[in-house]
């Protein structure tokens, strides 16, 4: 499992970049980001 914080440029670039790797991504903004805590 990936996570990505955010969704500026160096966020979508690094998803960009990782989505060549791997398929298991997840990207989580602020308002998100409880349910990143959670998990």
């Amino acid at each position: 499992k990936i996570a990505i914080l955010g969704s500026g440029n160096v966020a979508q670039g690094a998803f960009s970049s990782i989505s060549k790797y791997s398929s298991n991504i997840r990207m989580y903004y602020r308002k998100t980001m409880s349910i990143f805590k959670e998990n």
